[in-house]
């Protein structure tokens, strides 16, 4: 009586493990296009035989398996290959914006073509030598004149145009600045709902999903540092719970400033705060010359591995 009821308890437990293993799979497909996404399995653990040790327990040969159970939902993610992704992303934000503004100033210098620097400063020349010949002839004199001109033009187009472009890039850091901050203070929101809920022992993967997303954006605008931090009080977080971001700006070379700057501060007592990015700008120029993180200004940073300072 005993096993085949251990029996009928083992299969519907087994049946209902098996539903629970279906719908995560459902979920895998469903969200296969959602930009974000990470595939989920489930984990599933043998449950505790029966009888249990007791003076009570009936007297059988021995234990009997009462099947599985589903113990986690877990992401299927490599922290090696984000934190790779992530370095390779912020170079090539990098390279897309120096690429973007070498362009502009490429429109601008307009080089080599026959109306360019080189070719008025070549009439120019030339017209110097003219006159050399003939310093008596007002005819050279006039042509050294207009080319003196042309020249003065040329370099006062280039000054202001060259201007304009240092004024759109700084305009572009404003934005950038705002950017990050937006993302500084998303990640923190969702380090704060998940530190809701992985304490009761449930693992938020859709949260998870959601910061990745933001990190990786914020990994093409600023060179940063993912730690991993599970305060020490804090609760019946599961052995596969990620716990909070703490997001370290890096310099060029990869090596942490001194002392650290973070964007997203957390330590083993919890979240501790955010450091928002502010520009400066010269008093008398108007152009970007620094940017401060928290308490502490950079000038030579290159901002978001995208547009030097």
């Amino acid at each position: 009586m005993i096993s085949t009821f251990m029996g009928l308890e083992t299969a519907k437990r087994g049946l209902s493990t098996s539903q629970g293993a279906l719908y995560t799979t459902g979920n895998n497909v469903a969200n296969a296009n959602t930009i974000g996404y990470s595939r989920q399995r489930v984990n599933l653990v043998q449950t505790s035989g029966f009888p249990t040790v007791g003076l009570n327990s009936p007297r059988v040969a021995g234990q009997i398996g009462t099947g599985v159970a589903a113990e986690t939902v877990q992401r299927i993610r490599n922290s090696f290959l984000d934190a790779q992704y992530r370095t390779q992303s912020n170079k090539i934000g990098y390279y897309g914006a120096m690429s973007e503004s070498l362009t502009k100033m490429e429109g601008v210098m307009n080089e080599p073509t026959d109306s360019g620097l080189a070719a008025t400063m070549e009439k120019f020349w030339n017209s110097l030598q003219g006159l050399t010949a003939n310093t008596e002839n007002s005819g050279a004199r006039e042509v050294v004149a207009s080319t003196g001109v042309m020249v003065a033009d040329t370099l006062n187009y280039y000054y202001n145009s060259l201007t304009n472009v240092q004024t759109d890039i700084g305009n572009q850091i404003n934005v950038k600045a705002n950017e990050i901050n937006t993302l500084i203070s998303s990640i923190d929101q969702l380090n704060q709902q998940i530190s809701k809920v992985e304490p009761h022992g449930y693992i938020p993967n859709d949260l998870y999903d959601k910061r990745d997303v933001l990190v990786d954006n914020l990994s093409q605008l600023v060179s940063i540092k993912v730690n991993n931090v599970i305060p020490t009080d804090y609760g019946r977080a599961s052995d596969v719970a990620t716990g909070l971001y703490n997001i370290e700006l890096m310099q060029e070379d990869g090596s942490s400033f001194v002392p650290p700057i973070n964007l997203v501060s957390v330590n083993q007592t919890g979240m501790v705060g955010t450091s928002k990015v502010e520009v400066s700008h010269d008093k008398t120029t108007g152009m970007v010359d620094g940017l401060k993180f928290g308490s502490k200004t950079l000038t030579d940073f290159k901002f978001s591995e995208s547009y030097p300072v």
